[in-house]
């Protein structure tokens, strides 16, 4: 395969598997479901996410010398953090760019200055995806807190290569 066609090879060929033996309904219903956040003090950033995000801490428990698994969870969300301190490919900081949804963002950057999380003179930017602010942790760990725009109504979700005309 050549070009455009090479990107969008069917997932069997992409992970080996020979002709035919690929099913695509195994990761249906799937989903995320922790994502690490590397912190240097476990107390420090619980505070953080409960007192200024609004986090509900789901557990704190110890397994092992030194180490507690601090799971956190923004209200409604499927998707939990947990605050670790034992990945050494983590530094503490070293997690940037990920993105909580908003339905207004208006009002998250309001509660977010309100919590002390938002500077005053940090304003909303736009971009053709979204409305968004970014916080950052203790240690400097950002998140981008947005607002997605609608998608427009001539929005195709097709993949390159899969019969759209002019492919």
């Amino acid at each position: 395969m050549i070009g455009a066609q090479a990107r969008f090879a069917q997932p069997a060929a992409l992970l080996g598997c020979p002709a035919g033996r690929y099913d695509p309904v195994v990761m249906k219903g799937h989903h995320i479901g922790v994502i690490s956040v590397p912190v240097s003090d476990p107390d420090r950033s619980m505070a953080f996410y409960i007192d200024k995000l609004g986090f509900e801490l789901v557990m704190d428990n110890r397994f092992g010398p030194g180490l507690r698994w601090v799971m956190l969870r923004p209200p409604g969300g499927e998707t939990a953090i947990t605050l670790a301190t034992w990945f050494e490919t983590m530094p503490p900081g070293s997690l940037n760019g990920t993105v909580l949804s908003v339905t207004d963002i208006e009002i998250a950057a309001a509660e977010l200055r309100a919590n002390g999380a938002l500077g005053e003179d940090e304003e909303i930017e736009t971009a053709p995806w979204g409305r968004s602010v970014t916080v950052e942790d203790p240690d400097g760990n950002a998140w981008v807190v947005q607002q997605n725009s609608p998608l427009p109504p001539d929005f195709d979700s097709t993949p390159p290569g899969d019969g759209r005309p002019g492919e």
